[in-house]
């Protein structure tokens, strides 16, 4: 065998181990999404994967393989996309997304965050508890987001104004 053999051998082996942590995250993906959708108990119009690094358009469809990318910071980057309204069926309607980054730190283990600077969690696949707990933290910052959102629209500056929960 020669030295470049041995290369690619490395090689090969190095993307194994590549496609399968990208398999694994995609995995992950849809865990989270279709969890947090049964958590939610959401009609299937008002939720949707979308990715980060893409602008929003209407019409678009995207599973967790499309949907999730891995950032310059090394965390796995997916979007979910809730359409919420006054009552069902009727306007306005208001979409917010929610920027989930992930990253795998044991097998089957993953820290989660929903910002930079906001908390971390982490939550094994499979274990629906450690979901749930999560969800119910994601459930209290929704509601204090909207509870406050008048108040910290009013108290922006002109320069930094903006609406929108990301």
């Amino acid at each position: 065998m020669t030295k470049f053999d041995d290369l690619c051998s490395a090689y090969a082996s190095a993307n194994v181990r590549e496609n399968q942590h990208r398999q694994d995250a995609y995995s992950f993906a849809g865990e989270l999404a279709q969890r947090y959708k049964g958590f939610l108990e959401i009609p299937d119009d008002c939720f949707q994967l979308w990715p980060t690094d893409k602008e929003i358009k209407g019409g678009m469809k995207y599973t967790p393989m499309g949907a999730v990318h891995l950032g310059e910071d090394s965390f796995w980057h997916l979007g979910l996309i809730l359409t919420f309204s006054v009552s069902p069926g009727t306007y306005p309607k208001q979409q917010i997304m929610l920027h989930f980054r992930f990253k795998e730190v044991a097998e089957k283990k993953y820290l989660i965050t929903i910002s930079e600077d906001g908390g971390q969690h982490t939550l094994t696949c499979g274990v629906e508890s450690e979901f749930n707990t999560f969800f119910e933290f994601l459930q209290k910052e929704l509601a204090a987001w909207f509870n406050d959102g008048l108040k910290r629209f009013l108290n922006q500056d002109d320069s930094s104004r903006h609406i929108g929960f990301v």
